[in-house]
């Protein structure tokens, strides 16, 4: 025995004192300590007491025999592995008492006499057995709870018999509770995922049968709540002394928390790819646009200055110089509505495109749209056909409806050769109207239907297309109707097979306190663009900062009959004001000293300058809804946006005055 070695404490039970004694000194002699019993009872209690590390037993005692006690010790959990070592001087065949006293749990039986050398020696023996297998027992409960805490599981299956030994862990992974139950391969192939199943099975048997590494993560469902979770496995085989292969062993990770790691780092990164795209795509199609936008904006200039020059020169006759005027208007009103369109999709994108409803008759919108393209489609020789079955007032934005048809018809001539037809169709669709523009034009590619209503996008965008336009009228189009509750929808059968587009709406009904809405009234008033003199003798004040505002509008107003004066500023208009007390007022809204809103103010608050009664028009480039409602709410009578219709101006200002009653 080292020195500083606690000495093994060994249980000496013995009915003979004198048997007893000698062995207790052997032992003693040998560096042992020793505490005796002379029967089973104290036997037991000493071992329950004093955790002896070796227990010497003989097999005849008063109480009970050595058998008995040697079962109640192996019946403990805590004495389960305590060797005990069977002596006897009995006098029964020793084969029978030996074999008695192994199933009874002894670890080895000796029959007297003995010698000490003897006694030692097998003594020796069992107590290193003993640390031998607690040293393993130790062993193996640090690698449990090193694998349990690090999440690995274990398994060993015998390949001779398919039998097999599971971890807590690997159950646990699977779902399962341990049972009584023989527990096999099978179970674990049982819970592989349906769509593993083979590669595992593959990886498996090859490992098997070449002794290479077992390495195939897979999905598996697990029994009590048929949930998925990924295993890793590592294993090999281990043969016998012979080399053949009995043995597979190995080990289970549970990787779910790094595969769902992966998946959102994958879906990050799928997410990231898809953004950079599509920057990548809204930044060619802001160039695209913006070289769409300076062609569209320059060319129609191009001629208009060219025209001027033209004119300038006093060289055109008078067929020429009509010419001269009609392509000047033409482009002109071209550039106007690449401005609307351009303040249209930006009130869109900043949401404050807003809706001013009123009650309209459905057909009479779609009709006045198709007389509003009627020119444009004759000179390009494409006929134009209307059936439009009656609808009852509607609740709707009478202008921005009459834009939508507008739009969607200006798209189908442009896309319609010479010769060809353009169809519009309306009918009531239970509690929704329908309109369907039908033309036998160009069609429409597959891979852009998807995109129709897209902003900025165009089937061509390249330098060398055909059609003009910034791609902004189709997004608008959608936009608008969807303000109303409709739905629009593009179709075709392919290039070459023209296009269907189609409006739905809701039927939605008048409300009981509804009025015409701003644009049927403006329509309503009855005042023809060709009647002169329907302001004669009104006198109407003038203010804009822009000489050739004031130009225009006072050489308009003055061929109509009116009285005008000009003011450049909103001081000299408070001057004439005051002085000269005109019928009706007109305020540039955006002037750099004073706007009009503070203009109207003062001319109010000053006695005698602008009675209440006295209508004030703002005109104005800032054409948000929001710009209209303060205008409103600042005292104007009407909101006029540059640029506007001269026509429609002079109904206007009739309007305004109480002119149109009489006109």
């Amino acid at each position: 025995m080292s020195p500083g070695r606690k000495a093994d404490l060994v249980l000496n039970v013995d009915d003979d004192e004198i048997g007893r004694y000698t062995k207790t000194r052997i032992l003693r002699q040998a560096g042992f300590d020793v505490m005796e019993a002379g029967n089973g009872t104290d036997a037991l209690n000493a071992v329950r007491m004093f955790r002896p590390q070796l227990v010497l037993l003989d097999l005849q005692l008063p109480d009970m025999d050595g058998f008995e006690v040697c079962r109640q010790i192996r019946a403990d959990p805590a004495s389960i592995r305590l060797p005990v070592l069977h002596i006897t001087a009995t006098a029964r065949a020793h084969e029978e008492t030996e074999a008695s006293s192994l199933q009874s749990g002894a670890d080895i039986f000796l029959a007297q006499p003995v010698e000490p050398q003897e006694l030692l020696t097998v003594v020796r023996t069992l107590l290193r057995l003993r640390a031998v297998e607690l040293d393993l027992v130790e062993s193996e409960q640090r690698m449990r709870l090193a694998t349990e805490g690090a999440g690995i599981a274990t398994w060993d299956i015998d390949m001779r018999d398919g039998s097999a030994h599971f971890s807590q862990q690997l159950f646990r992974l699977l779902g399962m509770e341990p049972s009584s139950a023989p527990v096999t391969w099978e179970m674990w192939r049982r819970r592989i995922h349906p769509d593993d199943q083979i590669s595992v099975m593959k990886a498996s048997d090859r490992a098997r049968r070449t002794g290479e590494l077992f390495s195939q993560e897979h999905r598996i469902v697990r029994a009590d709540d048929s949930t998925e979770r990924w295993l890793a496995p590592y294993g090999r085989t281990h043969g016998d002394v012979t080399g053949e292969a009995t043995r597979f062993i190995g080990v289970v990770v549970d990787i779910t928390a790094r595969k769902r790691a992966e998946a959102y780092r994958e879906e990050l990164l799928r997410v990231e790819h898809a953004a950079r795209r599509e920057a990548e795509n809204l930044a060619r199609l802001k160039d695209e646009f913006l070289a769409t936008l300076s062609h569209e904006l320059r060319s129609p200039m191009s001629a208009i200055l060219g025209w001027l020059h033209l004119l300038r020169t006093g060289k055109l006759d008078s067929a020429q110089q009509a010419q001269a005027v009609e392509t000047i208007e033409r482009n002109a009103q071209l550039q106007n509505q690449l401005i609307n369109d351009l303040l249209d999709i930006s009130s869109v994108i900043a949401g404050k495109l807003e809706l001013q409803r009123g009650q309209v008759l459905l057909t009479e919108i779609v009709d006045r749209a198709v007389q509003s393209v009627r020119l444009s489609a004759d000179a390009k020789q494409v006929s134009i056909t209307s059936t439009v079955e009656p609808a009852g007032p509607l609740y709707f934005d009478a202008s921005r409806m009459h834009q939508v048809f507008v739009n969607l018809l200006s798209n189908a001539i442009k896309f319609t050769p010479s010769g060809r037809r353009v169809q519009v169709t309306g009918a009531r669709q239970g509690e929704r109207y329908g309109v369907t523009i039908r033309d036998e034009g160009e069609g429409i590619a597959p891979e852009v239907l998807p995109l129709l209503f897209e902003r900025f996008r165009q089937a061509d965008g390249s330098t060398t297309r055909r059609h003009g336009g910034l791609g902004l009228g189709l997004a608008i189009v959608r936009h608008l109707v969807e303000l109303h509750g409709g739905t629009v929808t593009g179709s075709s059968e392919g290039l070459g097979q023209g296009a269907t587009f189609t409006v739905v709406l809701p039927m939605t009904p008048v409300p009981t306190n509804g009025s015409a809405s701003p644009a049927s009234r403006d329509e309503a008033s009855g005042v023809s663009s060709g009647t002169h003199g329907v302001l004669a003798g009104l006198r109407v004040l003038i203010t804009d900062d822009e000489a050739s505002a004031r130009s225009l509008m006072s050489q308009v107003l003055a061929s109509e009959g009116a009285q005008v004066r000009t003011a450049e500023s909103g001081q000299s208009a408070f001057r004439i004001c005051s002085a000269w007390k005109p019928d009706v007022v007109i305020l540039d809204i955006g002037m750099p000293d004073e706007d009009g809103y503070s203009v109207l103010r003062r001319m109010r608050a000053e006695e005698g300058c602008l009675r209440p009664d006295v209508p004030a028009v703002a005109v104005t480039g800032f054409a948000h809804e929001s710009d209209r409602s303060r205008a409103l709410e600042a005292g104007f009578s009407a909101h006029v946006v540059k640029p506007y219709d001269i026509d429609r101006m002079v109904r206007l200002i009739a309007q305004v005055s109480g002119r149109s009653r009489t006109a």
